[in-house]
């Protein structure tokens, strides 16, 4: 006879937690509007991944489109591949102003996201995504129905609250010199599709604590492309040659320098001047900003409104923006919010899906959700 070995209930525990834990892998992601970003770990031990950046584009074949002209006779080509093969494909964007638009492109997208974080298709995948600042229940329910071909189990939350998340160093919060970002401060994320604002003072943030509006990355292209085509009328610049030449040269207050592109205008390479066109375009929306911030600080209790304006932290892309904490700032000093201070943060790419993937190590596992 074979005597099972009986282990004191806390072992059994913990072994039971382990192996679901094994089992299980937990991915933070950040489902954006031109960029998504994973970060994955499992057993508690972070993956490495053969990506964690994705453009969040799909690209389907043209009709008629000759055999081998597209790269390994591929069907779908996503990201950067659909972007170097744009000529022949039909190009979808999953997100439009940070919320899902079109069901199957979506499906497409994350069926190729899976792949990348569990590529033998062997694994349960669980997931904290980010989402705009109080984003609609049937824009929640539409994020659900898209994600789950990929994961068994998701958490819905927003985006800055996971940006603080990510920004938050817990090795310091001893440290008395140590601005915890969690405590009481404002994030401000410039996205492409949404600029979301939320108060984040030690909870977590309900509807008060939040706002957002649709004028983001991709309305500072828009800007930018109708001003160009105004000066330059004979230039047909592409949406996607107005995004690099943002990413390259934005700024707001005073030039830097003069931006002068050389480009194929008639077939003739030609010097163009667009300094003004990127200036204009990206100051677009400084006022707005400013307007959020205001908002919210009027919600904030009156004693801490002076430490949470001097601790407003700006994020995503549009925070690479030369001179936009100094506009924001100076702005804000002209209505009278004297002390507050605007600072960006570094590597603001993975900070929403680092602050995703120490969401889920935190969360129980009966407080995860069924997609659908």
């Amino acid at each position: 006879m074979v005597v099972a070995k009986v282990e004191p209930r806390e072992e059994v525990s913990k072994s039971v937690a382990l192996r679901t834990e094994r089992a299980v892998i937990k991915v933070g992601f950040d489902f954006g509007t031109n960029t998504s970003v994973i970060v994955a770990s499992e057993g508690g031990k972070e993956l490495e991944l053969k990506q964690d950046l994705a453009l969040s584009v799909v690209g389907y074949p043209k009709p008629g489109v000759l055999p081998g002209i597209l790269p390994r006779g591929k069907k779908l080509l996503f990201g950067e591949e659909a972007i170097q093969h744009r000529l022949h494909l039909n190009l979808k964007w999953p997100m439009i102003k940070g919320v899902v638009t079109d069901i199957e492109p979506s499906k497409d997208f994350m069926s190729y996201i899976r792949t990348i974080i569990d590529p033998d298709g062997a694994k349960e995948i669980w997931a904290v995504i980010g989402c705009p600042a109080n984003a609609p229940a049937e824009k929640c329910h539409e994020l659900r129905a898209a994600v789950a071909c990929a994961f068994s189990k998701i958490l819905i939350v927003p985006e800055p609250f996971l940006a603080a998340m990510g920004f938050r160093d817990e090795s310091r919060l001893d440290d008395p010199s140590y601005i915890d970002p969690t405590r009481n401060s404002l994030f401000v994320d410039i996205g492409a599709g949404t600029t979301d604002f939320c108060m984040v003072q030690g909870f977590y943030p309900t509807a008060h604590e939040q706002s957002s509006m649709h004028k983001a990355g991709n309305d500072i292209d828009a800007g930018i492309a109708a001003a160009i085509r105004r000066k330059y009328p004979d230039w047909a610049v592409t949406p996607i040659r107005v995004t690099r030449l943002k990413e390259q040269y934005s700024f707001v207050g005073e030039a830097p320098e003069r931006i002068v592109v050389t480009e194929l205008v008639g077939g003739k390479p030609r010097h163009l001047d667009i300094t003004a066109e990127i200036r204009n375009g990206c100051e677009v929306i400084l006022d707005d900003i400013v307007k959020h911030i205001e908002e919210l600080a009027a919600r904030c209790d009156t004693d801490a409104v002076e430490t949470l304006l001097n601790n407003i932290i700006l994020t995503g892309g549009g925070s690479l923006i030369r001179g936009i904490c100094e506009g924001v700032q100076a702005r804000l000093h002209a209505k009278g919010y004297t002390t507050a201070r605007v600072r960006r943060v570094d590597d603001y790419k993975r900070l929403v899906a680092k602050g995703a993937l120490k969401t889920g190590k935190a969360v129980r596992d009966d407080q995860w959700q069924i997609p659908v």
